[in-house]
């Protein structure tokens, strides 16, 4: 088997995220801001995209496939039939093995493929979101086949619609036309490829090779996480079946009128060493002003009893971060109580453990009211540090102005 094996060596301060928590992963699964893993291990068609967040290694099997947005990536490995599309990120190193494929998405790229010997070639380049320098070192390769360095997309023309959207309204798609540059064929267009704000994959596609044009939808639930009142910026990109790069930007009005949306369940969980750990909050968009709910479960998918011991009460947090920042935490002193509670087998244990949820009123560690904007809201047991940093989960909120309220007409 030939072993092909790259190394990026980054111009980075700091060192390595900090060894966490072991994850096996299988189905769908998003790393955020806020997120520490140690080692994450995706296998059986698993599908992850990495938004932000800390993973010390992560390796790729059977067909899994990663995707890389943002965030700190210390060791990554992709092994034998899976991918990885690195867009960006602080990215230590990178193996891939047999017929691993890796898509590094990378501008103004040069090549030295005879550098020193046939064998040994290095190619020297930039990241495409933060131009960080990189060199890959080639170890004793006579071909590199499999890792595709592609290169500054090319410009596409796009359309979205509708140019203005209203939060409050009952749409459920955004639709765009793409077209490419003259010489190109949008035939030539791999659907699969085709994301918005590269994330969001479209639902519906229809190629017109006549007239040289694709249109797409995607569901606007997907979207309402990344959508804010104001004049939004969305990119759209696609790649051709040869590996042509194209990218194209269309801005469109986003207004709230007010009416509140039909609350949705806002969730996110991980699975380590066979116990679930799961966080919620009632929606994921709020006006500011109103409480956001939480609560969180530990479920145990073994096969045998389960006991978790803890030295203070009590053994759960809530916390809200802004960006990397902690701006309000719910619990901030403890008991020096020995506790401890077992779980049967696909059993699960909320928290906290009354009939209510916990509420945060939108106020900071001191009390100030806090402003619009994207928010992380993170569950975990005891105080989520050190050895507990395992047991921590995160899912994103966004927070848009309160609603203006018109004045009664005068009769």
């Amino acid at each position: 088997m030939r072993k092909i094996i790259l190394t990026i060596l980054v111009v980075l301060a700091g060192a390595y995220p900090a060894q966490a928590d072991t994850v096996w992963l299988s189905g769908h699964h998003e790393i955020v801001d806020g997120d520490v893993y140690g080692e994450i291990y995706m296998y059986n068609d698993a599908t992850a995209t990495m938004f932000g967040g800390d993973v010390y290694k992560l390796e790729t099997y059977d067909y899994s496939t990663f995707d890389v947005i943002d965030g700190i990536m210390g060791l990554l490995y992709v092994h034998e039939n899976s991918t990885v599309n690195i867009h960006g990120c602080d990215l230590y190193a990178l193996g891939a093995t047999g017929v691993a494929l890796v898509n590094l998405y990378a501008y103004d790229v040069i090549y030295h493929p005879t550098g020193g010997h046939f064998d040994r070639g290095w190619i020297e380049g930039k990241y495409v979101v933060d131009d960080i320098p990189f060199s890959f070192d080639l170890n004793h390769l006579d071909t590199f086949s499999h890792i595709n360095v592609i290169p500054e997309p090319v410009d596409a023309e796009i359309d979205i619609k509708p140019e203005t959207l209203n939060l409050a309204s009952k749409g459920k798609w955004i639709s765009c036309k793409i077209w490419l540059p003259e010489g190109y064929n949008v035939n030539d267009i791999d659907p699969d490829t085709i994301l918005i704000e590269r994330r969001f994959k479209a639902e519906w596609k229809w190629f017109n090779e006549e007239q040289q044009v694709v249109m797409i939808k995607f569901k606007r639930s997907k979207l309402d996480t990344i959508l804010e009142p104001g004049d939004i910026g969305l990119t759209v990109t696609c790649q051709l079946l040869d590996g042509t790069y194209f990218e194209g930007t269309d801005t469109i009005k986003v207004i709230d009128k007010g009416r509140l949306r039909r609350s949705r369940v806002n969730s996110n969980s991980k699975v380590v060493d066979g116990i679930e750990y799961y966080i919620q909050t009632d929606k994921a968009v709020y006006n500011l002003g109103e409480n956001v709910e939480m609560l969180y479960r530990v479920t145990n998918l073994r096969d045998e009893d389960v006991t978790f011991g803890y030295f203070a009460l009590p053994v759960w947090n809530f916390w809200v971060e802004k960006g990397r920042e902690i701006i309000w935490q719910a619990v901030n002193i403890w008991y020096g109580v020995r506790i401890k509670f077992t779980l049967n087998p696909g059993e699960s244990k909320e928290f906290p453990n009354h009939d209510d949820p916990w509420m945060w009123n939108m106020q900071d560690r001191e009390g100030n009211p806090v402003s619009p904007g994207k928010y992380s809201v993170i569950g975990g047991l005891y105080n989520g540090s050190g050895s507990y940093d395992y047991t921590k989960v995160t899912v994103p909120i966004r927070i848009v102005p309160e609603p203006a309220h018109a004045s009664p007409k005068n009769k």
